[in-house]
């Protein structure tokens, strides 16, 4: 599984972060949604889809990312023949993208909690 990006041969810098980068926008609006939702006062289960779908954003974004940082021979080959600034963060974007919207997403569910416990009162 961990090869699987690395005998496709990216072309751009940025194909590694192609699919995670789209479950991560798609996971952020869906959470983004179910907070407006909930806000209103209603309970929406979307917000936790969203988070969901950032979750397939970060196990997309493992392969590409252990792919670069793991010191196995193939690897070593793979950094050789893909070197360069950009290739790096395309790789290290994959997996870390996915994992900035996760921790954004419950910084932002525990605020909203308290706020709402700390105006109510």
């Amino acid at each position: 599984m961990e090869m699987y990006f690395a005998l496709t041969e990216p072309n751009n810098w940025f194909e590694p972060m192609l699919l995670p980068l789209i479950a991560s926008i798609f996971g952020g609006l869906m959470y983004f949604v179910g907070a407006m939702k909930e806000r209103d006062g209603a309970k929406s289960k979307a917000k936790w889809v969203g988070v969901g779908i950032c979750g397939l954003g970060v196990f997309l974004g493992f392969s590409p990312f252990w792919t670069w940082v793991s010191s196995s021979p193939e690897s070593e080959i793979y950094r050789s023949m893909y070197h360069g600034r950009k290739m790096m963060i395309g790789h290290l974007g994959s997996l870390l993208m996915p994992l900035i919207v996760i921790l954004v997403a419950v910084g932002h569910h525990f605020i909203a909690k308290w706020r709402n416990r700390v105006f109510e009162e």
